[in-house]
């Protein structure tokens, strides 16, 4: 089964990142989601979006 690629929005993001071994899949993507609709492009910083999403949640650090 083929996918058919109705929009390719790669030219929006800068180049994937290595999270290494944290659970951090989703501060990477909310921060590069964030940078991908300012004018162009800039890394913003990962660890401030992880360390408050879990503050916000009540979690502790090594949680995802």
């Amino acid at each position: 089964m083929a996918i058919d690629v109705i929009s390719d929005l790669r030219g929006h993001f800068g180049p994937a990142r290595d999270q290494g071994a944290r659970p951090t899949c989703m501060a990477f993507a909310a921060s590069d989601a964030h940078a991908g609709v300012r004018p162009g492009w800039q890394n913003l910083c990962v660890e401030w979006a992880y360390f408050h999403g879990l503050k916000h949640d009540g979690g502790t650090l090594g949680q995802g």
